[in-house]
């Protein structure tokens, strides 16, 4: 903005009020004032105290050639580049002549004006912002030209104007503040154009669970449409359903993480009966193991959602790559959890519990989060309330071998899950791998992990 020069060419001058109207390009569309007690306000100091600064314009003429097609009034010979407020101040007063500065000089630069002139008098909503950066895309400037005009990172250019892609109820939402910028951004980068319609169910179930990530969220939505169909393809034989888990006593949402877990579990590496464990304060008290060769129940929750999810064979016959991308990686996700859910490993020797205990010391929050959401499906009644971290220390505190192994299981899995969904990375051999490893399991490949396997 110090590029553009603002001072008057020439002297104000004085013209008719009614000869002035609203640029119909403004950004704020109507909305200039926050209450009608701050519209009054300016009203009275016009009348009181009078026009202290003069309004910016252009005449009618050069705006036609411009942007023509625009329905302007008869009697317009000028149009408000900055200044929209006081003008219908002035005009609400009846004053009926005003102080322009005829400036058409400046029309190039009109929406850029539009958006430093309203960002300072009165905050823009982030549609309004983002409009005007889209405005100036069209112009030909790329968002990093964009970003260093307006003093913004590109990333908050590119996200406001991704955003003027959100559906109509997404809109709303954002305006009324109950989604956020960020979780509008990322759902609809997730979901892409043809899953808009699940961008608020989501948003429902990250406002209701505030540990889950966007991915979990994403995952959970599209996991009905793909579990149906990934049970038929992929079937696991044998898979023996037991009771439902023992509630925990005296759950509660963080564990206190101790030594404990070293010293208890060192039964399990000498190969020495185990002692009763004492919980630690903060500590759920976990159930007895599944026995070697038998699997845990798997009953994924699934969310209903208020609009009809899309299928899985829908996405198959997209042309994009990218349409297909998130029902392969729900696809996983539910595999991996089930996988989780019929481990049966035998009990590792004492260097194995070693190396597994710091895979789960050493694993980050994203992973852990991953974890915590495939146990909540697989036995809910024993995760109970504890948060990621809490429910690994927990494990980690009651030293139990099995439990630990499976545990690092499902960790190494979710982190391989993490990279192979990340859209900003390519896939590389540790991916392949990890791939190869769910069908060695049973998994039946998506279109798009096919494309991925070469």
């Amino acid at each position: 903005m110090e590029d553009i020069p603002l001072r008057p060419t020439t002297a104000p001058r004085r013209v008719r009020t009614d000869i002035i109207v609203a640029n119909p390009r403004n950004l704020r569309d109507g909305d200039l004032w926050d209450n009608d007690e701050q519209r009054d306000q300016m009203v009275v100091s016009m009348q009181e105290v009078g026009q202290i600064s003069a309004l910016v314009v252009c005449s009618r003429q050069e705006y036609d050639k411009r942007h023509p097609g625009y329905d302007l009034a008869p009697s317009a010979q000028y149009v408000i580049l900055a200044g929209h407020r006081r003008h219908e101040a002035i005009r609400l007063a009846e004053i009926e002549e005003t102080r322009i500065d005829l400036r058409d000089d400046q029309l190039p630069n009109a929406d850029l004006l539009m958006i430093e002139e309203n960002m300072k008098r009165k905050a823009l909503s982030v549609l309004q912002e983002a409009e005007g950066y889209r405005r100036l895309e069209v112009d030909g400037d790329s968002h990093a030209a964009i970003a260093k005009k307006v003093g913004r990172s590109k990333s908050h250019i590119t996200k406001r104007i991704t955003l003027l892609k959100l559906p109509d109820d997404a809109k709303a939402a954002l305006t009324a503040k109950t989604l956020t910028i960020d979780n509008a951004y990322n759902l609809f980068t997730a979901f892409g154009p043809e899953g808009v319609g699940l961008i608020l169910p989501a948003n429902d179930l990250l406002r209701s669970d505030r540990n889950l990530s966007v991915a979990d969220a994403v995952n959970r939505l599209l996991l009905s449409s793909v579990a149906t169909k990934t049970e038929q393809d992929s079937p696991v034989a044998s898979e023996p359903v037991l009771p439902e888990p023992v509630p925990i006593a005296g759950a509660r949402t963080s564990a206190a993480p101790g030594p404990s877990h070293t010293t208890q579990a060192g039964s399990a590496r000498t190969g020495e009966p185990a002692a009763e464990p004492s919980a630690p304060t903060g500590t759920a008290v976990l159930p007895e193991p599944t026995p070697s060769g038998t699997s845990a129940t798997f009953s994924p929750s699934v969310p209903t959602a208020r609009t009809e999810p899309p299928t899985a064979d829908a996405a198959e016959t997209g042309n994009s790559a990218e349409k297909q991308r998130p029902f392969a990686s729900a696809a996983r996700d539910y595999f991996c959890a089930k996988l989780v859910g019929q481990h049966t490993q035998p009990v590792a020797d004492a260097p194995a519990t070693r190396i597994a205990e710091t895979v789960l010391l050493q694993a980050s929050a994203a992973t852990l989060a991953r974890v915590h959401g495939w146990m909540q499906r697989i036995e809910p009644a024993v995760v109970g309330e504890l948060t990621p971290s809490g429910y690994r220390d927990t494990v980690l505190a009651q030293g139990d071998a099995a439990r630990i192994c499976r545990l690092a299981y499902a960790t190494s899995l979710a982190e391989s899950e993490l990279r192979a969904a990340n859209r900003t990375r390519n896939w590389d051999s540790r991916d392949v791998a990890y791939l190869n490893h769910l069908v060695a399991s049973g998994y039946t490949p998506t279109p798009w992990d096919q494309q991925h396997l070469s």
